[in-house]
């Protein structure tokens, strides 16, 4: 005996309503199918087939129940809001419902018990983190009984370390000395203070300012490369400033591990 495997795609314009395409012939009684489309109404089919004196027998096709295997979740992305987990991917209108699963990373320091959410419109914030855990979220589709299943093999994925939004700087001073000029600010725990230096600020339309726009808007940590002169980075709320002479307007950028956070500027005349 051996087992001819079909599998079978719903379609309205072919003959029958179906397109069927042959996966083998087999002699044991199980058979994996890794090309399955996603998103189409399917079934397989198996035929028994005997070789005999008379001839070859075949069987009916037994049918399994028509089934649609879900869409990938695709685009997934993990970033920081406030001190929120932002998820985003890319929507699909007819399958909008996704199970989100947050667990714990192996490199997490912390740990806890796994949970599940609901997404739609391919947007969802995690507001419950805990900074410093580093979790893994695990994103499909729901399927079309609603329920949480099991998380399919193939689940989209994407992990992300919960870092805290930096606190500005907002009382940055600067005063000149004969070594230079001494710029102070009150200390923020667990992150490092970068000042910025921009020459000339009046000329360049940027007194009182800075070269990196209002204080307490998040930035990019790429967005601060080449746009004005790193005088320094502290943890300790202290840094000198030796190349004086010129106007300069001075910005602090609170920095904690990719995130930056834009203080508020001050204006020195680098004169004593």
């Amino acid at each position: 005996m051996s087992y001819r495997v079909s599998r079978v795609l719903a379609d309205v314009s072919a003959p029958g309503g179906r397109r069927e395409r042959g996966l083998g012939i087999t002699a044991a009684t199980e058979l994996s199918d890794a090309g399955v489309p996603r998103g189409v109404e399917y079934w397989h089919e198996v035929v028994a087939v005997l070789a005999g004196a008379s001839g070859r027998l075949r069987s009916t096709a037994a049918r399994t129940p028509s089934r649609v295997l879900a869409p990938a979740v695709t685009v997934l992305r993990a970033t920081m809001s406030g001190d929120a987990v932002e998820l985003s991917w890319r929507p699909m209108p007819d399958h909008d419902e996704v199970v989100i699963e947050r667990t714990f990373a192996e490199s997490s320091a912390l740990s806890g018990a796994k949970r599940r959410f609901r997404g739609v419109g391919g947007h969802f914030v995690d507001a419950d983190v805990s900074p410093g855990a580093v979790y893994r979220y695990r994103v499909w589709v729901v399927g079309p009984d609603g329920s949480d299943a099991l998380a399919p093999v193939d689940a989209s994925q994407v992990v992300i370390r919960a870092v805290a939004r930096p606190r500005a700087v907002l009382d940055l001073e600067a005063r000149a000395t004969l070594g230079g000029a001494v710029l102070r600010w009150t200390t923020v725990p667990g992150t490092v203070v970068r000042v910025y230096a921009t020459e000339n600020p009046t000329q360049a339309g940027l007194a009182g300012t800075g070269p990196f726009g209002p204080a307490d808007r998040e930035v990019s940590l790429r967005s601060l490369e080449g746009r004005a002169r790193l005088v320094g980075e502290s943890r300790r709320g202290r840094l000198v400033d030796r190349q004086t002479g010129l106007p300069v307007v001075y910005t602090p950028i609170t920095v904690a591990e990719d995130r930056a956070v834009i203080g508020t500027a001050v204006n020195h005349e680098g004169t004593l």
